[in-house]
């Protein structure tokens, strides 16, 4: 089982932090988000590791290297021009010779691993993990009345209903030929999955923590 992480975003909503050094190297609790994430995903056994970059790579490769120094073995392959989430895939197909976990590198989490991993092999599907993520606002609780609209109380961040992609998937190396040059995996690759039924979810029980880093307010509330 091979890794291949998703390193290219601009991280646009981060500026300035992001001017100089890709989202993915943003320091949380004094290491860069993409070292917390490869940090997580070696507990588990996943050493080989695939880094899909693009804005300021040389930052990752600087940073990481090879990757013995924190006990991987890391490849890289960098866009020379945008190609999507599923191009970035594509672009890497010649250093993918396994099943691999497709992350997005902006995720932290302490899920286990292995539990996303045994599904897989239960299944020998693709697995994508999902989420439901707190609500960024608190909520008002509300009821109709004669006088009219009451608030009954209110609710500080709640758990969203709906379930989100997670940024952890698992993927049979065979379905390698459905990215494409260019094209984003959530709109060009999952619908495909779906249509033929090889896409199964995992859900992320509520107790483990899950946190995409998008905006200075995720960064703050991360490094206190």
């Amino acid at each position: 089982m091979q890794a291949v992480i998703l390193c290219g975003g601009l991280g646009e909503r981060l500026r300035p932090h992001t001017e100089k050094i890709p989202k993915v190297m943003l320091e949380l609790k004094g290491k860069p988000i993409l070292e917390h994430v490869i940090n997580h995903i070696k507990k588990y056994g996943i050493e080989v590791i695939v880094l899909l970059c693009g804005y300021k790579s040389d930052e990752i490769k600087n940073h990481f290297g090879n990757g013995k120094k924190f006990g991987v073995n890391i490849n890289y392959s960098v866009e020379k021009e945008k190609l999507g989430t599923a191009g970035a895939v594509n672009n890497a197909k010649d250093l993918i010779h396994d099943d691999f976990i497709l992350i997005n590198g902006d995720v932290i989490t302490d899920f286990p691993l292995d539990r996303l991993l045994n599904e897989f092999d239960k299944l020998n599907k693709a697995v994508i993990s999902l989420v439901r993520p707190k609500s960024p606002f608190g909520v008002a609780k509300i009821e109709n009345t004669e006088n009219g609209v009451k608030i009954k109380n209110f609710v500080e961040k709640p758990r969203m209903n709906e379930w989100i992609n997670a940024g952890y998937t698992v993927i049979p190396k065979d379905f390698l030929r459905l990215f494409a040059k260019n094209g984003d995996v959530e709109t060009d690759v999952y619908p495909k999955l779906v249509k033929t039924g090889d896409l199964y979810a995992f859900l992320l029980d509520d107790k483990y923590y899950w946190k995409s880093i998008d905006t200075h307010k995720d960064l703050k509330e991360i490094n206190g």
